[in-house]
């Protein structure tokens, strides 16, 4: 499954299905804009870090709208 993480908003991420072209998941915690994003776990889980200082982690592979850890 292939897929690319984006801010939707600057404040939310979006998950969007390369073979569907679909919006799949979207992650609402940040306070302030977001500044970067990057998969672990081969695409399982996703770290995001913003301008609140804030590095959140979450679980795409649950789809889980909130964080796993902040």
């Amino acid at each position: 499954r292939q897929r690319i993480a984006f801010t939707l908003d600057g404040y939310d991420v979006g998950m969007l299905e390369l073979a569907t072209g679909r919006i799949s998941d979207r992650f609402s915690e940040h306070t302030a804009p977001i500044q970067a994003l990057r998969f672990l776990d081969e695409g399982a889980t996703l770290l995001s870090t913003g301008n609140d200082a804030r590095v959140l982690v979450w679980n795409v592979a649950r789809h889980s709208g909130a964080p796993a850890v902040e």
